[in-house]
């Protein structure tokens, strides 16, 4: 709950603020605004929201934020199940809660893939990336061919899966 008695200075960080100014304006995204920002940002081809539901896009769109503490050779980019998915949102949430951003993921329901709840997430994480992003150059694509080559994205026979290719990208 926010309080509202906060008092905020410039020498600390206030998470009542942080988190008021997260919400405001987060939920007037589209649809359309957003597969178009995430498909020219990491060079990839989503045509629906609900394709992000394994979480690896949203730990991508951390580690664009805050390179270098994602630890991206965890996250599975090749989750097709809910259990893969829920180790890449806990990738997820511990980076929130390390770099304290007050921001519960609501796992359980990202993990069903359904719209509404996709689409709000993907909302938050765009707003929250237009107050944080520095405009440092960010390699998407190098950033998941660096993390593809973990024992994450490797096959039982040893062959490599492509996270790119499932979503038809440019390499």
């Amino acid at each position: 709950m926010i309080s509202r008695t906060c008092r905020f200075t410039p020498c600390c960080l206030c998470l009542c603020h942080l988190w008021s100014s997260l919400q405001e304006g987060a939920y007037f995204v589209g649809r359309k605004e957003l597969l178009s920002w995430l498909n020219q940002l990491f060079q990839l081809n989503l045509s629906k929201v609900e394709e992000a539901c394994s979480g690896a896009v949203h730990c991508q769109i951390m580690d664009c934020i805050y390179p270098g503490h994602v630890p991206l050779h965890k996250v599975n980019f090749n989750a097709k199940f809910d259990y893969e998915y829920i180790k890449n949102y806990k990738i997820l949430q511990a980076l929130f809660n390390k770099m304290h951003i007050p921001k519960v993921i609501e796992i359980n329901k990202l993990c069903k893939g359904k719209y509404q709840d996709n689409l709000e997430f993907l909302q938050w994480m765009k707003r929250y990336y237009d107050l944080h992003y520095q405009g440092q150059d960010y390699d998407a694509v190098g950033r998941r061919k660096l993390a593809m080559n973990s024992h994450w994205n490797v096959g039982i026979d040893g062959s490599r899966r492509d996270w790119n290719q499932r979503f038809h990208c440019d390499i």
